[in-house]
Formats: structure tokens, sequence, C-alpha cells
């Protein structure tokens, strides 16, 4: 706790005792003639439990830090906080109103109904607070995902849906339409079915694996249509893995940096594989980087771990070796997103 707080705690306690000397002056009764001397009495009553009760809900919301744990914490907060409101109030009342004053204790009962109340009110209090700000932080966290999303969806199309890549799909396709009708036709499907994909998914923020393979099944299709011998895939994913969430597009950007990095040749031929290994989705290749090689922002990249950081606080894993590059991707439960 810093002073800032030790002063907001120090102004709490002052202004509260104040308010119960005033509201409740009639609670030590006539034992006491003085004002003043009622007023410390309070003050001494409530700084005990102001603070006895400030530790201990911070020990319990360290304890059980999550909104899940509400309830559960609450009940903790109510049991604990009775036990350590009697126990205090008990022991202050005796050493600043028995031993000095003789004051019966049967008047205990009354100071410990309003220390009860008070008990409640901060219960009350703190859980508000503490509501509160994880609200405001999930605002800001939804905020900035949204922000994210789009500069994702922004990153994608200018990398994916870019001339270059157009330009080189439609010469592909010029070449094979003499050369087989019936291809291309499927190659213009495809094509369809990747752009159609884009589109579709620019509004999502996790999307099944499912999904996800169905489009890069087809932007494989276009890569072997184009390279030919050149481009090699293999794809070794389980039932169970394609029921799994990604962020939508991923495996397809890091397919396209494989195509934009490596030198693609039948001499030189990419190989890229897709398989999964206790619960991360991999994708990887081999390395045969271009000596021309386009200059490389590691814009999409980054992207793909700032989404991951924010949908699920777990990282996206590279390892990059002499002779593979790879990407590992967690496979994220529908649990995460909501």
């Amino acid at each position: 706790m810093n002073t800032r707080d030790w002063r907001i705690h120090a102004a709490g306690i002052l202004i509260l005792s104040v308010v119960i000397t005033v509201v409740v002056y009639e609670m030590l009764g006539g034992e006491l003639h003085s004002i003043v001397a009622k007023f410390f009495i309070v003050l001494f009553n409530t700084s005990v439990l102001w603070i006895g009760n400030s530790l201990l809900f911070m020990y319990l919301l360290k304890t059980f830090p999550r909104l899940e744990d509400t309830r559960k914490r609450i009940i903790y907060e109510v049991i604990s906080m009775t036990i350590l409101t009697t126990i205090l109030s008990t022991g202050a009342f005796y050493v600043i109103c028995v031993i000095p004053y003789n004051i019966p204790f049967v008047k205990f009962f009354n100071n410990l109904k309003y220390s009860l109340l008070f008990t409640a009110l901060a219960v009350i209090f703190h859980e508000s607070i503490y509501f509160f700000q994880k609200w405001k932080e999930s605002l800001i966290a939804s905020e900035k995902l949204q922000r994210e999303s789009m500069q994702a969806q922004l990153e994608s199309l200018q990398t994916q849906v870019n001339p270059h890549f157009l330009f080189n799909s439609l010469n592909t396709l010029i070449a094979l339409i003499p050369q087989d009708a019936k291809k291309s036709v499927d190659f213009v499907r495809k094509l369809s079915e990747v752009y159609r994909y884009l589109l579709r998914s620019k509004n999502s923020e996790l999307i099944s694996v499912e999904e996800e393979m169905d489009m890069v099944k087809s932007y494989f299709f276009l890569l072997e249509t184009r390279f030919q011998e050149g481009f090699h895939t293999s794809i070794q994913l389980s039932e169970q893995t394609y029921q799994k969430f990604l962020p939508p597009i991923s495996i397809q950007m890091l397919i396209e940096n494989c195509v934009k990095h490596n030198v693609i040749s039948k001499e030189h031929p990419l190989f890229v594989e897709i398989l999964e290994l206790d619960g991360w989705l991999i994708v990887r290749n081999n390395k045969q980087v271009k000596q021309d090689k386009e200059a490389s922002t590691g814009l999409g990249l980054m992207n793909i771990q700032r989404r991951y950081q924010l949908l699920s606080n777990k990282e996206v894993v590279v390892e990059n070796s002499e002779s593979i590059f790879s990407v590992r991707l967690p496979l994220l439960e529908i649990q995460y997103y909501a």
C-alpha cells in the first residue's frame, strides 16, 4: 500500500469517526460526559476495525482475485470479518472503556451492533469498488481488443488481398486456362473462397480451426497451382483440434510469410506443415531464404501475438533454427473468450 492509499485510509477513518461520534453520541451512555473522550474512543475503535478489515480484505482479494470467485470471496469476507470485528471490538472496548472508565461490559453489545454494521458497509464498499475497477478494466480490454482486431483486418487485407497476390493469381489463371479449363474453374472457385473467408471473418475475434482450415486448404490449392512441384504441404490435425479456436487468418498469415521470405522452385521446394502437439497448432517450413528478400516488418506475427495475449494471456512461440522456421499457436477453448 503506497503513501497515497494510506492518506485515503486515514482521511476515511477520521471522517467516519466524526460521523459515528455525532450520530451515535449516546452509544457510551452517561458514563462519559466529554464528547472529546467519546470521539477518541470511536476513533480508536474505527481505526482498529478499518485497518484490520482492510488487511483481511486485501488478503482475500489476493486469494480469490477472479470475478468468478466473487460469491466465494464474499462468503469468506462476511464470516471472517464478522469474527475479526467481534474480537477486535471486544478488545478495544475493554482497553478503552472498561479499564480506564469502568463502563459496564453490557454496553459492549450496543457498541458491537454498530461495529458489525460498519463491517457490513465495509464489505459492500470494498466489493463495489473492486467490481467497478474490474468492469472498467474489462471495458478498456474490450476496446483495445476491437482496435487490435481492426488492425489485424487492415494488415491482413494489406498482406493478403493486395495487388501482388491478385496479380500473381491472375497470371497463374491466364497461363492455366489454355492448358486445363476444368482446373481453371477450380482455381477461380478456390480464389473466391479465400476472399469470401477474409471478408466474412473480419468481424470475428475467434474462429474455429475447422473454418480456418477450410480456407487454408483453398489457399494451398492456389499456391500449389502457382508453384506446382516447388510447393508441398502436409496437414496432420485430429478431429478434436478442428473444434478448438484461434484468431482468424492466423494460419494464412503465417503461410504467406513462408511464401514471401523463401525460395520456391522445383529444385528447391518449400515444405509447409501444419500439425498439432500438446495443445498447440504448429505451422513450420524448411528455410531457404531469398537472397533479395523483401524487408520484413514483423507486423503480421506481432499482431497475432498481441491478439493472443488479449484473448487468452497465452503466448505464441516462435522457433527459428538454421533449417526450420516454426510458429506455435495456442489452441483455445471457447471459455477463454467468454
